[in-house]
C-alpha cells in the first residue's frame, strides 16, 4: 500500500513505530479543505509511536494497525474521556471558550476530560478510545494537525463539524469530533449555552 504522510512529523512517527511506507509529504496540499483529499492523495494515516499503533483510512473505511494486525475503527462513546484544546487564541470568546467547557456542569457529569492538541486525540474518538474532541479556531479541515485526523475520523463514522454545528470547511470555526450523535447533541448543547 501506498500510504501518504500528511506532515514530516507524521512521518517520523511511522519510522518510530517501524511502520515501512512508500512515502511523501502533502505540505504542497496545506490550507486545502480534506473534501476530495484522497481523489489527490491516497491513504491517509495518523501514528501513535508511543502505543505502537498507526490509524489509516482509504477515505471509505478507517483501521488501526497494532502489531501487524489491522482491525476496523469503531468509534464509541462509552470512555467518557472528552479531550479538549485549552491553548489560546480563542477567537470565538466571548461566546465559546474551550476553557470554560470542562468546568460546565453537564460536562462534568457526563465526561471526564482531557487535555491534548494533535491530530493523535481525532484517531482516538475514532478507535474509541475517546468520546468527543473540541478545539476552537478557525478552518481545521486544510490544517496539517487535523486533516489527517479529520478524515480518519470521517471514514470511522464519527459526527465532524464545527463549534458552530455547521460542516467544517473554509467558512468553519473550530472543531467538534464526536464518536456518535448523542455525545455530539450534548456537547453542541452545552457549547451553545
Amino acid at each position: 500500500m501506498k500510504i501518504t504522510i500528511y506532515d514530516w512529523s507524521t512521518r517520523a512517527c511511522l519510522e518510530a513505530a517501524g511502520v515501512e511506507c512508500d512515502c511523501s509529504c502533502l505540505g504542497a496540499h496545506h490550507g486545502q479543505d480534506s473534501d476530495g483529499w484522497f481523489d489527490r492523495t491516497g491513504d491517509v494515516v495518523v501514528a501513535d509511536p508511543f502505543g505502537g499503533e498507526v490509524f489509516f483510512t482509504d477515505g471509505e473505511s478507517a483501521w488501526v494497525r497494532h502489531d501487524g494486525v489491522d482491525a476496523q475503527l469503531v468509534p464509541t462513546s462509552a470512555t467518557q474521556l472528552a479531550d479538549v484544546n485549552l491553548d489560546p487564541p480563542f477567537p470565538s470568546a466571548p461566546g465559546f471558550r474551550a476553557v470554560d467547557l470542562p468546568a460546565h456542569a453537564e460536562f462534568v457529569e457526563r465526561f471526564r476530560p482531557r487535555v491534548v492538541s494533535t491530530t493523535l486525540a481525532l484517531a482516538w474518538v475514532a478507535a474509541g478510545k475517546r468520546a468527543a474532541y473540541v478545539t476552537d479556531g478557525g478552518d481545521l479541515s486544510g490544517s496539517v494537525h487535523f486533516a489527517a485526523g479529520i478524515a480518519v475520523c470521517r471514514a470511522a463514522g464519527c459526527v465532524v463539524t464545527g463549534i458552530d454545528g455547521a460542516p467544517i470547511g473554509q467558512a468553519g470555526h473550530g472543531l467538534v469530533v464526536a464518536a456518535d450523535a448523542e455525545t455530539h447533541g450534548l456537547l453542541m448543547s452545552m457549547i451553545r449555552s
